[in-house]
């Protein structure tokens, strides 16, 4: 149950979403996590706003689509589309005008 202490103590009012860290959560999270490697290319993308989409996806229940889904979807466009997808010089009759 929320109390007038506790509530300030949980508030995330100056967030973008409610499942981004706030700076005490990074500060305890950052040392846990890997150092840059200081051969190859330098990192390029910031690891807070990496764990913050990584919350996000947990918090607001990511579902990837089946992979089921994506091939009858190319059946579709191809049965739809069939003009489009035939190879109109596979035979060399209908090549010669």
């Amino acid at each position: 149950m929320w109390t007038e202490i506790t509530r300030p103590h949980y508030e995330r009012s100056g967030l973008r979403y409610a499942s981004d860290l706030t700076d005490v959560e990074w500060n305890l999270i950052a040392p846990l996590l890997p150092p840059a490697k200081w051969l190859g290319r330098p990192r390029t993308t910031d690891l807070r706003e990496l764990l913050n989409a990584i919350l996000y996806m947990a918090r607001t229940g990511y579902v990837p689509l089946p992979r089921r889904w994506v091939v009858e979807r190319n059946f579709a466009w191809l049965s739809r589309n069939r003009r489009l997808a035939k190879d109109f010089e596979k035979t060399i009759e209908s090549a010669e005008a």
